[in-house]
């Protein structure tokens, strides 16, 4: 049950991948553009740059988490269940390192904001 409501989810928000590697690209750029040219504003450039960055590889990651979950077969042996389990282990391990990163993000915009607001 949990399964099919993930991947729904995954279904619903499957345009969101584009817009995660778009806004990825930007923040490479972004911070391209800031190594390059060496000024005062570059440092607000090369942050944006990496938030940016940040934030399109979380919307990227999310988006594509849940599609890549391993599923158990009806009929499976000792075996394949605890390789089963080591897999989902895995892969909760990592949706919990992605959700910490995006906390961490969210944590950095908000103290990024705070500086450039003052």
């Amino acid at each position: 049950m949990f399964d099919s409501q993930l991947q729904r989810i995954q279904g619903n928000q499957f345009w969101l991948r584009p817009l995660g590697l778009l806004l990825g690209a930007v923040g490479l750029v972004l911070m391209s553009v800031s190594l390059l040219r060496f000024s005062a504003s570059s440092d607000a450039q090369l942050l944006s740059g990496l938030l940016a960055l940040l934030w399109g590889a979380m919307l990227y990651l999310l988006c594509s988490y849940s599609a890549q979950q391993p599923h158990l077969p009806a009929k499976a042996s000792w075996f394949s269940r605890i390789k089963f389990k080591l897999k989902r282990l895995v892969f909760n391990t990592m949706g919990l390192i992605v959700l910490l990163i995006a906390l961490a993000s969210v944590l950095l915009s908000l103290r990024l904001a705070r500086l450039f607001l003052l």
